[in-house]
């Protein structure tokens, strides 16, 4: 539980096929929106912006 509520990663820094899924998802039209959900306790009390940089930054490549 620890590590789905205080740990997760950024797109691409994770175990996940990200680069799979993205690919799945592309292949059968999906060009909806994505969100880039982070529950992880280092990142908690950093500033948005930064977080929004970087939350950009690590899935854009898997989406455009």
């Amino acid at each position: 539980m620890a590590e789905t509520i205080g740990r997760r990663a950024f797109p691409g820094e994770g175990e996940f096929d990200l680069d799979g899924y993205c690919a799945r998802m592309r292949a059968k039209g999906f060009d909806g929106v994505i969100s880039v959900e982070i529950l992880n306790d280092e990142w908690r009390d950093r500033d948005l912006g930064e977080f929004a940089r970087k939350a950009y930054s690590s899935s854009a490549r898997y989406w455009t």
